[in-house]
């Protein structure tokens, strides 16, 4: 990659997951409430999946914008998404202004899903520490093999 692409991947990084690092913030200042939100969506075990949401948003968010197991964070922010976007976004059950406004919001989640789907193709560049570690991993793969 060039040293433009590198650049614009972590700018992308940093600005895809501010989202997730707000709410993940917001999720843990008031758990009780997110819970009841995902209690009365039905789901199981409300206390515990919002600790589990607040804590993916959270690692999630801090693994992409450091660039640290990337990809794998990618792809588990993609499921986290998909899985976030049927249970709260389901726009097809509503009509008028509820229904258009859950329609934006599903639409910017597959878009974030999008963008996941990118960073886990393309990894995080060269400005991460998956970068940083792959060259020390092969410096000292190349340093055991002359011994």
């Amino acid at each position: 990659m060039n040293k433009t692409a590198d650049w614009t991947l972590l700018v992308g990084r940093l600005a895809l997951i501010a989202l997730y690092t707000t709410s993940a913030i917001g999720k843990f200042g008031a758990l009780d409430q997110t819970a009841a939100m995902i209690g009365g969506k039905g789901l199981p075990f409300p206390a515990a999946l919002a600790l589990v949401a607040a804590a993916a948003e959270l690692i999630g968010a801090l693994c992409i914008a450091v660039g640290y197991y990337t990809r794998a964070a990618a792809i588990g922010l993609v499921l986290y998404t998909i899985i976030v976007t049927i249970a709260f976004h389901g726009f097809w059950g509503l009509e008028g202004a509820a229904r258009f406004g859950q329609y934006i919001h599903f639409m910017k989640n597959v878009g974030l899903a999008g963008a996941f789907i990118i960073i886990a193709g393309v990894g995080a560049g060269a400005y991460s520490l998956d970068a940083l570690l792959g060259k020390r991993r092969q410096a000292d793969s190349s340093n055991t093999s002359l011994a």
